[in-house]
């Protein structure tokens, strides 16, 4: 893709989580996709490990990712429906800028999300 089409625009970001399950990654994609707080998701079908100190003792998951496109407007919205969700007691939940994107898609993602 030449550079020419891509555009830098502040009001998009990625919403970044990760659950136990890939059933329950799925669930809560199309809710934020269908009440139009995300304007797409993707879900990883191969589990991550992961590293922590949880009650004091050092613990190892497997959990799949989930990453919601979004506007920045929208972002505390899907952030807090993602937490109403979720179903851990501190979920991860990472809003991460982008700094470059495809202008048709940014638009695409414009007229997707919208605030109800």
């Amino acid at each position: 893709m030449p550079n020419s089409l891509l555009v830098a625009d502040p009001d998009i970001c990625l919403v970044t989580t990760t659950l136990p399950s890939a059933d329950e990654a799925a669930t809560i994609a199309r809710h934020v996709v269908s009440t139009g707080l995300a304007a797409c998701t993707q879900c990883s079908t191969t589990p991550v490990s992961s590293t922590y100190i949880w009650k004091g003792a050092l613990e190892t998951t497997h959990e799949v990712t989930m990453t919601a496109k979004t506007t920045r407007a929208a972002a505390p919205l899907l952030c807090n429906e993602i937490a109403r969700l979720h179903p851990y007691d501190v979920p991860e939940i990472v809003v991460l800028d982008v700094t470059l994107a495809a202008d048709s898609y940014t638009r695409w993602v414009h007229e997707t999300v919208h605030l109800t």
